[in-house]
């Protein structure tokens, strides 16, 4: 078992002050430690040493809680920036507890807290320490047993703040120990289920990427060997007049002035082809992009007349046999 004892930066006893949050419940806040800095002992401690949340006893003056004294109350501690909070609850039912807290209060700014802690985690201090030749051990993790006023410790700027109503700007917690645990185990949980489904997301989209990789290259191969035929769109010049006035006329007597036609062709180059099919003469993405029909640009004036009727029935939901009827039917009225 370890103690921790208070001295300022300069090696004098620091002098601070304790946060009455109560003066009848016998409830206060106090800095107990400090982070990141080298203590009288030679140790620094990181962020992460303490358990936020953890509950400990209050021992009676000096930790002499240690050797018989009965602990005159109980608290948790948190870690606050590089500061480590106690918020502390003294035994007022209780002649010891109500006789410390008094002593606590009457002390005010003369007043220092230590802790006795066992090392689960530890490092000799490197030679080269940025903390300088004074950092013996760096202390990464611990489990704090007590708090306890003291007369001198070793922490740097340890103190309890002074007897005021204000808090200092310090954010002040009022959950208890176990409510203070459960609501950390809470936050633990929702950070692993978050790293767990961040990482199942990149899974599948580490496989969905090879997929598509497999399947681009599966499809090179069958338009090499002849099963598939790659296409591109086109527009413009690339699309004769008379192609394009028979499907703009289809579309007015249909009433669908608002379906857009694209127009496609073969093209047996790999590298300049946009989508690859098997063999086709007119060609619908409903569900991909509502409101548009796609076309082959080489189609005769009839064909294009009967693939626009065939298509734009599929955009209004039929199935096959009614689109093929559908696209006889406007080629049969187009020449009347």
């Amino acid at each position: 078992m370890e103690y921790k004892r208070a001295f300022d930066a300069h090696g004098e006893e620091y002098v601070g002050g304790v946060e009455i949050k109560s003066e009848t419940s016998g409830r206060i806040t106090a800095v107990f430690a400090t982070l990141h800095v080298v203590d009288h002992d030679g140790d620094v401690t990181l962020p992460g040493a303490f358990t936020s949340g953890a509950p400990v006893m209050i021992s009676d003056w000096n930790h002499t809680s240690w050797h018989g004294a009965k602990p005159v109350g109980k608290g948790f501690i948190y870690e606050d920036g590089d500061e480590v909070i106690l918020e502390g609850q003294f035994f007022m039912n209780t002649t010891h507890g109500r006789d410390a807290f008094e002593t606590v209060k009457e002390l005010g700014e003369l007043a220092s807290f230590s802790y006795g802690f066992l090392v689960d985690d530890s490092a000799p201090a490197p030679r080269d320490s940025t903390y300088g030749r004074e950092h013996r051990r760096t202390l990464r993790k611990m489990t704090v047993h007590e708090v306890s006023p003291v007369l001198v410790a070793a922490g740097i700027n340890t103190r309890l703040l002074a007897v005021k109503s204000d808090h200092r700007g310090r954010r002040a917690t009022y959950l208890d120990a176990r409510t203070q645990s459960e609501l950390l185990a809470l936050k633990a949980r929702f950070e692993r289920d978050e790293r767990q489904e961040l990482l199942a997301l990149k899974q599948k989209l580490d496989d969905d990427m090879e997929r598509a990789a497999l399947i681009e290259e599966l499809k090179g191969y069958a338009v090499a060997e002849g099963f598939l035929t790659g296409y591109r769109e086109v527009s413009g010049p690339d699309v004769p007049a008379k192609a394009r006035e028979a499907a703009t006329a289809t579309l007015a007597r249909l009433d669908a002035p608002d379906v857009t036609v694209r127009w496609f062709v073969e093209e047996n180059d790999p590298a300049r082809a946009e989508f690859t099919d098997t063999k086709i003469a007119g060609f619908c993405r409903p569900q991909a992009v509502p409101g548009q029909i796609w076309v082959r640009a080489d189609l005769g004036t009839d064909k294009v007349v009967e693939v626009c009727g065939h298509e734009i029935a599929h955009l209004d939901g039929h199935d096959e046999d009614h689109a093929t009827a559908a696209g006889l039917k406007a080629l049969f009225e187009r020449g009347l």
